[in-house]
């Protein structure tokens, strides 16, 4: 009877072996640094719940492609996770609210929760997103509300509110 037991970090270590990713390569698709994986892997930290489902994803991506389609194996080691913030700054029709409206009534873009408070986009995701018929649907039934409110007008201007 084998009584070895198998650890979280030891189960990573064996998967990132697996899918013939170095310590680097598997930290980046988990969105985490080396030292911290490294840390884990050896048992000299415990990881989260979120952090192991993150590397879980990652790493199981990288063997569903191993030794397939390459165009696939390098996007799924080149994904950008991007916070709200960085969202808004490269797609500027996708505000923080409106992220955050979209999160709420289980519309949009596919996020991860990494947290109560920390939310991450998948570049890729939210770019497919955008081209997706979904979106458009959206943009149609919620136009940006800012540019209809008064205060968003210059002077001199005709709004429908000043009627």
């Amino acid at each position: 009877m084998n009584t070895e037991t198998i650890t979280p970090g030891g189960a990573l270590r064996t998967l990132r072996a697996q899918a013939h990713l170095t310590l680097a390569e598997a930290a980046e698709l988990g969105n985490t640094d080396i030292s911290y994986l490294s840390r884990v892997e050896t048992g000299k930290q415990e990881a989260t719940p979120t952090f192991l489902g993150l590397m879980l994803l990652g790493l199981g991506r990288a063997l569903l492609t191993e030794g397939g389609d390459e165009t696939r194996l390098a996007e799924a080691r080149g994904r950008t996770f991007l916070n709200p913030g960085q969202v808004e700054e490269r797609f500027p029709q996708l505000n923080r609210g409106k992220l955050s409206r979209l999160r709420f009534n289980d519309r949009g873009p596919r996020f991860i929760k990494r947290g109560p408070r920390t939310v991450l986009y998948l570049e890729s995701e939210i770019r497919r997103w955008l081209a997706s018929p979904e979106a458009a649907v959206e943009r149609i039934e919620n136009p940006d509300s800012r540019a209809l409110h008064p205060s968003n007008h210059r002077p001199g201007t005709t709004s429908v509110a000043g009627r």
